[in-house]
């Protein structure tokens, strides 16, 4: 079951894979967001993380399949940390920026491969990873 976007807006700054760990890159998808958009999750899971980083609001969900999403740049939490979500279901609502990433491990993948959503802009090439736990 592909994730679904997690707001109703396009895309402002596609995903930029950095050429190894430390690289520059841009490890996420900036959305055109309006102050207050409601931010909803991507897929099924159970919160990890609700808090701020550096001043900053972000909010983790630790999906079925071992991915983790993070939305970054949100205030009015909607979600406690050990709660389970749905996809669709309100974490927050958005600042004047809002950035989506997701991870696998600690590699960051592209959430325009994963969320086959209109606004979302198209990948320029793709990268295979080593998924956790295969040989």
């Amino acid at each position: 079951k592909p994730f679904r976007p997690p707001v109703d807006r396009p895309v402002s700054r596609p995903f930029v894979a950095p050429a190894g760990p430390y690289g520059r890159g841009h490890r996420g998808l900036d959305y055109a967001v309006r102050r207050g958009d409601v931010v909803t999750a991507i897929g099924d899971g159970v919160v990890v993380f609700v808090g701020l980083v550096a001043g900053n609001g972000y909010v983790t969900v630790l999906h079925p399949n071992g991915l983790r999403s993070s939305y970054s740049y949100v205030k009015d939490f909607a979600v406690a940390r050990g709660r389970r979500v749905r996809a669709g279901t309100p974490l927050a609502t958005t600042t004047a920026r809002f950035i989506l990433t997701i991870r696998a491990g600690d590699v960051y993948l592209d959430p325009a491969l994963l969320i086959g959503a209109g606004g979302v802009s198209r990948p320029r090439h793709a990268r295979l990873v080593r998924w956790p736990g295969s040989s």
